[in-house]
């Protein structure tokens, strides 16, 4: 297991250079994707946007849950998802280190959008190629 406060492989130096902002450490299984910049970006569009108490969140290919995270720190009900049986252990461990509620589901796109609505649905998912042909297989 990885425990970073920044995005790629959460060396020291990354970790000077950029950190999460409010989402303190972020524990990563092996296969899971690290948070990169673009995640702390969409952390920064949820604030800007409002995302808070009250609303229901839906996280889509959450990873790590790191806006997940965020989103339930602001307030807000999450739920989030991930196909990958590693992502939803790593958002579990993630939001208990936290200590914030997030229901966590092992589902995909077409099957784990629960029923009714959300006023929010964000998603980071994986678009960089893998640097290895087996990290789809180890995250399932």
């Amino acid at each position: 297991m990885t425990r970073s406060a920044s995005p790629g492989s959460g060396s020291p130096q990354e970790t000077a250079s950029l950190s999460p902002p409010a989402a303190g450490r972020i524990w990563r299984l092996p296969g899971v994707y690290a948070p990169q910049a673009d995640s702390f970006l969409l952390d920064a569009v949820m604030r800007r946007e409002g995302v808070g108490a009250g609303m229901d969140v839906l996280d889509v290919c959450t990873g790590t849950g790191v806006l997940a995270l965020r989103a339930a720190r602001l307030g807000a009900r999450v739920t989030a998802f991930d196909v990958s049986r590693r992502a939803v252990m790593s958002t579990r461990l993630n939001a208990l280190a936290a200590r914030v509620p997030i229901t966590v589901r092992r589902q995909d796109l077409l099957t784990g959008v629960p029923a009714g609505s959300a006023d929010v649905v964000i998603s980071n998912p994986l678009y960089v190629p893998s640097p290895t042909a087996q990290l789809p297989r180890l995250g399932r």
